[in-house]
């Protein structure tokens, strides 16, 4: 038996658990779609934070960190850290215009930020491609990840496997709502960070220690597979690769500004400072501190098991080879508690744009709150099944993750500026978006990497809808003063709107913002490189770069600390307009 009592005792108990927290939420959720989506704008920061960091430490997560580190060593992790520039612009610049907002959606943005018929088209087709078809692929990768874990311990085939994980899944995210996810996510989280932790430790214990498997890496010659960040001579993460990544790739694909899951917890948050905080504290949990634990069991895979070719087999197969019984059954837990807090995120926000920005927007725009909450609970079932059968058919992870960013590269320049540039319209989007598909099919039919695809598709595209940005009818000035206002995003290409507005209403913290956000960047690269200097290589060093993150962290501290102060008088909540702004803002 791969699995003995005590492991079966953990597993039903977890499982009893999560059930057990849905059904306990059932009557919160069930009062209004505010409450079912968005927990009626009443999370701390420190629940929304962690909910967003659970969200995005899947099932497929250590599976894919793995693949990565056994194809292109530990600096092959780039590929996801890079992403913490967008998690960092979209904590420092852009949580707090989203807050303000009051959005039940992101993709409501769409229709307050533009208008007419282009808008309402742009709202329903994002709340599709989003909410069903992006979804299911990023649903797809989780199933096939947990399913795969399942067949190799437990034994099941993947139907049964697949139906089985959904079953638990739907029940208590139709049940809760977002109040039972977020409290399940808390609670899951830190499940699955001890699982984690304990399958590192049991497999660099059962390899002799740290030094041990950086010996027979050495003897082997892959010694080079433990570099931080690629040289020159790199061969399996060229330098060229990981600049683009750095420079080009956080920027360019999809939703920069925060996506879909992030925003609907910063909505959700009780006010702006809330909401900053809740952004910060998701990039420290999950680009600077969790990483490791999967980097760690990747790299002593490649001792374990040199010659395995199925790379997404390798992290459940490290769990079979060095966990013993009780902690074998905690550490499959763990992987149903991180599949549990993405898959009911997807599924709750997955559900809130078909209810919100397709069904009520289109469909039935005057009936009871009672009626849109059943509606959320079928949609939600609806995703379920198609988010299962993606799953079924999906083998790799890695690939899975690249598809969706080469397919979006080049529309996350659109999504940055239509918060900071008055003359983006809904044709700026439209032809973005279309642009990208396009491109990255034509470029999957040429055999070029991954990387070059992506520094192919981001100018071209880029440059495209801003050509079409120009060739089509701006914003009426009505609608972006009325914006403007509810949002004040500041800045100076603002200035074409906010120039007659009085000067309290002009005065913008988005320059202070920007510094914040590099130095967080500072703070988040010198403290990945710092603690993985400490865990493979020097002490000495490794606490160098941590001490040169804290210096950066202080900087950001005192950039922020008056705006954090303000927004704590503030509630940080909406700021009373002026008299002479009040005529405009109601128009809105």
């Amino acid at each position: 038996m791969l699995l003995q009592t005590a492991d079966w005792l953990i597993i039903f108990g977890y499982i009893a658990l999560s059930l057990g927290v849905g059904l306990y939420f059932a009557r919160r959720s069930g009062r209004s779609v505010e409450d079912f989506f968005l927990s009626g704008r009443s999370l701390p920061w420190w629940l929304a934070g962690t909910s967003i960091a659970a969200t995005a430490f899947a099932s497929d997560t250590p599976i894919a960190v793995t693949e990565y580190v056994r194809q292109y060593g530990i600096a092959g992790n780039w590929f996801k850290w890079s992403f913490s520039l967008t998690g960092l612009s979209a904590g420092y610049v852009f949580a707090r215009y989203w807050r303000r907002s009051r959005f039940m959606t992101d993709i409501e943005l769409v229709e307050s930020r533009y208008e007419g018929r282009p808008a309402a088209v742009l709202r329903g087709s994002m709340a599709l491609f989003y909410g069903v078809i992006s979804n299911c692929i990023e649903m797809g990768w989780i199933i096939s990840a947990m399913s795969t874990v399942i067949a190799l311990t437990v034994g099941l085939n993947r139907w049964t496997t697949i139906v089985i994980l959904l079953i638990v899944a739907t029940v208590y995210t139709v049940k809760s709502g977002l109040w039972g996810v977020v409290t399940t996510d808390f609670l899951q989280f830190f499940i699955a960070i001890l699982g984690s932790l304990l399958l590192a430790y049991f497999a660099v214990s059962g390899l002799g220690g740290l030094g041990a498997i950086k010996h027979s890496l050495d003897a082997a010659g892959q010694s080079e597979k433990l570099l931080l960040v690629p040289t020159t001579t790199s061969t399996w993460m060229p330098l060229p690769t990981f600049l683009i990544y750095m420079l080009v790739m956080w920027w360019s694909t999809d939703r920069a500004d925060g996506t879909g899951y992030y925003v609907q917890r910063i909505l959700s948050t009780k006010n702006e400072r809330h909401a900053f905080l809740s952004g910060l504290w998701f990039s420290v949990l999950t680009y600077s501190l969790l990483p490791w634990m999967w980097i760690v069991v990747g790299v002593a895979s490649l001792v374990t098991f040199p010659d395995l070719v199925e790379h997404q087999l390798a992290y459940p197969k490290m769990l079979l080879h060095y966990a013993p019984v009780g902690v074998r059954g905690l550490i499959i837990a763990g992987f149903f508690a991180a599949f549990m807090a993405t898959m009911t995120s997807h599924l709750n926000w997955g559900a809130s744009y078909l209810v919100n920005d397709v069904y009520r927007r289109f469909m039935r725009k005057e009936e009871t709150q009672s009626h849109y909450v059943m509606m959320s609970k079928l949609f939600t079932i609806v995703l379920v099944v198609m988010g299962g059968i993606t799953g079924y058919f999906m083998n790799s992870i890695q690939q899975a993750w690249e598809l969706q960013a080469a397919m979006m590269a080049g529309t996350g320049s659109v999504f940055i500026l239509r918060w900071l540039w008055w003359r983006v319209n809904a044709w700026s989007e439209i032809s973005a978006l279309c642009a990208s598909v396009t491109v990255s099919i034509i470029l999957a039919f040429t055999g070029y990497s991954f990387p070059i695809r992506i520094l192919i598709a981001t100018p071209v595209c880029t440059l495209i809808w801003i050509a079409v940005t120009y060739m089509t009818d701006p914003v009426s000035e009505e609608k972006l003063l009325a914006f403007y206002l509810k949002v004040r995003p500041g800045g100076w290409l603002w200035r074409h709107i906010s120039r007659d507005l009085p000067e309290s209403q002009q005065k913008s913290d988005l320059k202070t913002n920007l510094l914040a956000f590099g130095f967080g960047s500072v703070f988040t690269f010198l403290s990945i490189v710092g603690i993985g200097e400490m865990i493979f290589f020097s002490w000495v060093t490794g606490m160098l770069y941590l001490a040169g993150s804290a210096i950066a962290a202080y900087i950001v501290y005192l950039l922020m600390r008056d705006s954090l102060r303000e927004m704590k008088m503030e509630g940080g909540d909406e700021v009373i307009l002026s008299e002479e702004a009040q005529p405009t803002a109601a128009a809105e």
